[in-house]
């Protein structure tokens, strides 16, 4: 088998099956397995088109937006599967707006990556669309929540369109997520959210932590991110919505909310322990992490700025206080490296992690 061990990572990564798994390198059989050294998996963007319009688009996607030929994207994807990559995680902008989906994954599965790709479903709706997306072993919907959460965050309601992409495409047999990008505004409507993905057939929700990059300028940013409020209540709240259906999953900017400030350190051990085991970890960028741009150039994660190489791994090489003496800190690695760098903390901390404003504003 191949194996994937990003840069200064604890874990090494085997595909099984659509699946990623974590194993000790101890236990890695080198007659038998070969271990790379890369990023598990790149985010691959097919366009920088879109029409939608997010105020918070991360990428400032317009209308007029670069879209690389098929060529170009046939040629990226067999040159990062040349690389150990395990899964590609195809964005945009909107990929609907491209006619060859169809190919794109294709390629990818025929190369042995895991080929997800996400879409706010705004783009050519017609039966052709099922079939571009069912040859992708997942299809990950924005839908940042019912009742008002969507348009709350985006600016106009797509819930409807959403759900109704959503059931066309569990109908046919394929397996679909939905990516919330969590907000102030869309907090109290997550129960809610979670439960009607369950009942159309939604295989897992991924919760994503909104991030000051593209279009979330500083004023649209702090527009939307979490209150200090919502942030004490999150881990109450994920332990209530991981219990049930669908599973829950979080971005790696999420692991500072995780955990109660007032857990106990034997507490505090015992869940930094469970997600190394499991091979939850923070910021992943420039380790198992890595985005590919329209334009061919590489950064650590999909929100960072275009750059060869990521500065994070850097950071996490020599975290400041209070994060050298977390427990945490072996699985958060000092917080989100983008929400870090708008926050003017000369130490390059995440000034949002509860742990962090605790240190800060001792006496």
């Amino acid at each position: 088998m191949i194996g994937v061990r990003p840069p200064g990572s604890d874990v090494v990564w085997f595909r099984a099956g659509n699946f990623l798994v974590a194993v000790d390198p101890a236990s890695v059989d080198s007659a038998r397995d070969q271990v790379l050294e890369g990023p598990v998996e790149m985010h691959v963007s097919l366009t920088d088109a879109c029409g939608v319009g997010c105020p918070a688009c991360y990428v400032d996607a317009r209308p007029d937006g670069a879209t690389p030929p098929l060529a170009t994207i046939l040629e990226r994807v067999r040159a990062i599967a040349a690389e150990g990559v395990r899964t590609v995680a195809f964005g945009g902008g909107e990929p609907l707006l491209r006619a060859d989906l169809y190919e794109i994954a294709e390629e990818a599965r025929r190369l042995g990556l895991v080929a997800v790709i996400t879409t706010s479903g705004f783009g050519p709706s017609g039966a052709d669309v099922v079939h571009q997306l069912a040859h992708f072993d997942q299809v990950n919907l924005s839908h940042d929540g019912v009742d008002g959460g969507y348009a709350a965050v985006r600016g106009r309601d797509g819930s409807e369109r959403v759900a109704g992409l959503t059931t066309r495409l569990v109908d046919a047999g394929v397996r679909v997520g939905w990516n919330v990008v969590l907000t102030r505004n869309n907090f109290n409507m997550l129960r809610a959210t979670v439960a009607a993905a369950a009942e159309l057939g939604v295989a897992d929700v991924q919760l994503l932590r909104v991030k000051p990059a593209g279009r979330a300028t500083d004023l649209i940013y702090r527009s939307l991110r979490l209150t200090a409020e919502q942030v004490a209540a999150l881990p109450g709240l994920l332990a209530e919505l991981v219990a049930g259906a669908p599973s829950i999953r979080i971005d790696c900017a999420l692991i500072p909310f995780l955990l109660s400030i007032d857990a106990t350190d034997e507490v505090a051990r015992n869940f930094a322990q469970r997600m190394k085991q499991t091979g939850v970890f923070g910021c992943e960028a420039g380790r198992s992490l890595a985005a590919l741009r329209t334009d061919g150039t590489r950064a650590g994660c999909s929100f960072e700025p275009r750059a060869e190489a990521s500065h994070a791994p850097a950071f996490h090489q020599a975290l400041p206080a209070p994060c050298n003496t977390c427990t945490l800190q072996e699985v958060c690695r000092g917080g989100c490296r983008i929400v870090a760098a708008r926050s003017g903390d000369p130490e390059g901390r995440d000034l949002e992690c509860p742990r962090v404003l605790a240190h800060r504003d001792r006496p």
